[in-house]
């Protein structure tokens, strides 16, 4: 049988390289896509006049710009070809 029909457990290595790869980009795009979100909600919050609110509108859009950044860089990760391996789905009959 071939290594493609045999999965291997994933050392503490691979899954560190893994973890570290998601980590470094969730956390740089979660925060580029909250001071933006956060920016422009909260200016626009003010601009119409209600800057009493503007803070805790810019911080929840800032909070929601993270999920749509961690997806994409768990997107990325899967995808990514480390060194001597990559992450593997397989679709499960049954």
């Amino acid at each position: 049988m071939s290594d493609e029909a045999n999965p291997q457990e994933p050392s503490w290595g691979q899954t560190l390289a893994i973890w570290w790869s998601f980590m470094w980009r969730c956390t740089v795009w979660s925060m580029l896509s909250g001071i933006v979100l956060g920016a422009v909600g909260g200016g626009i919050t003010g601009a119409i006049g209600h800057v009493e609110q503007a803070r805790v509108v810019g911080g929840i859009l800032g909070y929601l710009g993270s999920i749509p950044a961690s997806m994409y860089a768990m997107k990325v990760v899967l995808g990514k070809r480390y060194n001597g391996f990559s992450v593997r789905l397989d679709k499960l009959s049954g």
